[in-house]
């Protein structure tokens, strides 16, 4: 058998990769058109859809971006009880915490808030510092941000006056939103579902909830 040029594989990926983008894309533009059309479908109508887009970046490479490779570094970083806010992975050593991020952010220093932090310290706790485990929990963290925008997004449709259907299906079910947050792994999933259930919760007069989430 003759063995493939180096790169092809890369090449076929890249362009399964767009041509999926592509078909969701398309079918995405049909909902959007649909939810324009007949307001009033029932945000449960689209879960099994949302569901079965969502299934395959699950269990795929993270696109687009290498930030969640940081992620697990600075988890690990925080169980190891070293000050993320003062050094980068690059501490580490020749772990895979440390190399998968890349030498760019090997020694920069955590951005992000304490919460996050925290949560990512327990998920490599969690792993077992196994890095694809760390991975996996640090992807559904992720998915549980799509799932928590789902469900406070209607509540803040309806007080607006819009249709709930339809402000689901642009803010959180475009390929956009799904390859981003849950293809790439981004913790801006969990800004962007916090930021929605304390909109919501101000909406149902809960003055307390609100600000803490």
């Amino acid at each position: 058998n003759p063995t493939p040029a180096p790169g092809q594989g890369l090449f076929l990926g890249v362009v399964a990769v767009y041509a999926g983008m592509l078909l969701m894309l398309r079918g995405w533009y049909d909902i959007v058109r649909i939810c324009s059309w007949h307001p009033g479908v029932p945000v449960s109508r689209l879960v099994p859809v949302f569901a079965a887009w969502v299934l395959p970046l699950l269990v795929i490479a993270p696109l687009f971006s290498r930030d969640v490779y940081s992620y697990a570094g600075q988890g690990a970083l925080v169980t190891f009880h070293i000050d993320p806010y003062h050094y980068g992975p690059g501490v580490l050593g020749a772990s895979r915490f440390n190399l998968l991020a890349g030498p760019l952010w090997a020694n920069t220093p955590s951005p992000y808030g304490p919460t996050f932090l925290s949560l990512d310290g327990f998920a490599t706790q969690l792993s077992g510092h196994h890095i694809l485990a760390d991975l996996i929990l640090l992807r559904l963290l992720s998915v549980l941000g799509v799932v928590l925008l789902v469900a406070g997004l209607p509540v803040l449709a309806r007080h607006a006056g819009k249709d709930p259907a339809a402000a689901v299906v642009l803010g959180a079910g475009s390929p956009l939103v799904l390859a981003t947050l849950v293809g790439g792994a981004h913790n801006d999933a969990l800004m962007a579902c916090l930021l929605a259930a304390g909109l919501a919760a101000w909406r149902r007069s809960r003055p307390v909830a609100a600000p803490l989430l």
